[in-house]
């Protein structure tokens, strides 16, 4: 029930912070927002705040926000500001899940813990060098070479180069120190491995640290996102689409992991809202930018009627590969 619950929850909470972003962008710019909905369907509950309604509605996985197109007194409409300030309100909702994405990363680094590796041994794999050398789980590595190494990237970096070339490692073993003779072997790339592996620690940072490693796994999300399309789309490797049920499946288990685990999978997600939103593609942020830009370039918009055409067989094809997407989540989850 918890699970399914957080499922609800996360999938709401990404769709509200996308539309949220829209709004905000929206009323910088003086654009009346009549209604903020949390999911849709029937309504459940409204309310009235200002010039908007804001409401919930039955099945809450999305949200949208429903802007004024052309407003009396004029000024206030959507269509009626200039391009710039209507292309910042396209980009209002992406920005805005990529910011979700940072906050959840920063609070998995400064609040929750992150687990991080640390020198002590967490596990021998067979048949490697370590095993033959004699070290074992609980040894804590202080020098390769008589060279300090206070972390495990630093342990890393010591083997990186010494395939094939006799070490000496230093590790502490029952509060003493100990010296263990060991031959690294080229493993990937060449790279040098004794075959360990770190025992890890949940550790919290500070808020600027942790918001530096939270914008900086913010970025990793958005550029492994970018290669995984980009070789997508040359056809060199191929990627399963997942729906609003399939994120909601994943969040799900992700709580099994704990509550780091799914913050880290609903900024993941919201990562992706934003990038993906960010696509060239009908009824999308990316879509309309596209109009705008078209508009800027030209200085008078697209006619509207061609323009709704294109978004209309947009929704038309996103409903249907919508219908395609909900059948495969459903047969993932059962199979």
């Amino acid at each position: 029930m918890l699970s399914t619950l957080l499922a609800v929850a996360g999938l709401g909470l990404l769709a509200s912070v996308h539309e949220l972003g829209h709004c905000l962008a929206a009323a910088a710019s003086g654009i009346d927002i009549l209604e903020f909905s949390l999911g849709f369907g029937p309504r459940v509950v409204s309310y009235k705040c200002g010039r908007t309604e804001v409401s919930l509605r039955l099945i809450p996985f999305w949200a949208y926000a429903a802007m004024q197109d052309r407003s009396e007194p004029c000024g206030r409409g959507y269509l009626e500001k200039g391009v710039l300030q209507r292309i910042g309100v396209c980009l209002g909702g992406p920005i805005a899940s990529l910011l979700l994405a940072a906050l959840a990363f920063t609070t998995i680094f400064s609040v929750i813990g992150a687990p991080q590796p640390t020198t002590v041994i967490g596990e021998i794999m067979p048949g490697l060098p370590a095993e033959e050398a004699g070290f074992r789980v609980g040894d804590m590595i202080t020098a390769v070479n008589g060279r300090p190494v206070p972390s495990w990237d630093g342990v890393v970096a010591a083997f990186r180069d010494l395939a094939g070339t006799p070490v000496t490692v230093t590790v502490v073993r029952d509060g003493s120190p100990l010296d263990i003779r060991v031959t690294p072997v080229a493993g990937e790339g060449g790279r040098g491995i004794v075959g360990i592996r770190p025992s890890l620690q949940v550790r919290t940072e500070g808020v600027l640290l942790g918001l530096r490693d939270g914008f900086s796994q913010t970025l990793m999300v958005a550029v492994t996102w970018v290669r995984v399309l980009a070789a997508a789309v040359m056809g060199k490797v191929s990627v399963e689409i997942i729906g609003p049920v399939g994120m909601g499946h994943l969040i799900s288990q992700a709580s099994r992991g704990g509550a780091a685990e799914v913050v880290f999978t609903v900024g993941v997600f919201s990562a992706m809202l934003g990038l993906g939103n960010l696509l060239p593609l009908p009824m999308f942020d990316g879509g309309k930018l596209v109009f705008l830009v078209l508009e800027a370039v030209r200085g008078k918009p697209v006619d509207p009627q061609k323009e709704n055409l294109v978004h209309a067989i947009g929704l038309a094809v996103f409903l249907a590969l919508g219908f395609i997407i909900l059948f495969k989540d459903i047969q993932r989850i059962l199979t």
